[in-house]
């Protein structure tokens, strides 16, 4: 990293269940979830 302070660039870190989440993605396995809601 550059040193600069995330507080200041507006950037948080992943909480420990969301990396979770994203640790076993690789350009093989994608893990992406998502979801479409239709009413009419």
């Amino acid at each position: 990293m550059s040193g600069k302070n995330t507080k200041d660039s507006g950037i948080e870190a992943l909480s420990g269940v969301d990396g979770a989440f994203f640790n076993p993605e690789t350009a093989a396995t994608h893990v992406h979830a998502g979801s479409l809601y239709l009413s009419e």
